[in-house]
C-alpha cells in the first residue's frame, strides 16, 4: 500500500461521488459528473486555448506524508475543484459548495476507502477568494492513515 495506491483509489471515489453533480463547460453546455485527474491538470497544448477545457473538474493531489515511530503514515491529499458557470445570478460558488460538501459527508460517516485507508476526522475545506467568474475553485484537505511495512527484527533488537 503506498500514497499512489491512495492517490488512485481516491480519484476513483471522487469520481463515483460527483457522478451526478450537473455543471455547464465552456460553451455552456450541459455537464453530468466531472473529470478527475491525479496530481495535475492535464497540459495545455499549443492549439487549445487555456485550461478550462477540463471544467468541471477535481485533482487528487498527494501533498505530504509522516510517520512516527511503529505509527501508520499520515498522508495528506488536497481535492482541488473548479466549475464553470455563466449563469446571471452568480451561484457557482454553490457547485462546489455541493461538491465539497459531498466529499466532506462521504469520508465523515464512512472513513475506511478501498478497505485500505483511513480518513482522520480532521478535515478543512476552502473556497477561492478571487473573483474569477466565470470560474470558481474551491479545496477539501483530508489526511489518510496508510499502512507501512513494520520493522524488521535483527540479532540486536
Amino acid at each position: 500500500m503506498t500514497a499512489a495506491h491512495l492517490q488512485d483509489a481516491l480519484a476513483e471515489e471522487i469520481k463515483g461521488i460527483l457522478k451526478d453533480i450537473i455543471t455547464e463547460d465552456e460553451a455552456g453546455e450541459r455537464v453530468e459528473g466531472i473529470n478527475v485527474f491525479t496530481q495535475q491538470l492535464p497540459v495545455v497544448r499549443a492549439h487549445e486555448r487555456d485550461g478550462t477545457r477540463a471544467l468541471p473538474y477535481a485533482v487528487v493531489k498527494l501533498l505530504d506524508g509522516r510517520t512516527v515511530s511503529e505509527e501508520p503514515w499520515t498522508v495528506s491529499v488536497g481535492i482541488y475543484l473548479g466549475v464553470w458557470d455563466r449563469g446571471r445570478e452568480n451561484q457557482g460558488h454553490r457547485h462546489v459548495l455541493v461538491m465539497i460538501q459531498r466529499i466532506i459527508d462521504r469520508f465523515v460517516s464512512e472513513p475506511l476507502l478501498d478497505e485500505r485507508y483511513w480518513a482522520q476526522p480532521e478535515m478543512e475545506w476552502a473556497l477561492d477568494i478571487e473573483d474569477l467568474r466565470p470560474e470558481f475553485y474551491g479545496c477539501v484537505w483530508i489526511k489518510f492513515s496508510v499502512s507501512k511495512i513494520g520493522r524488521r527484527m535483527t540479532e540486536y533488537d
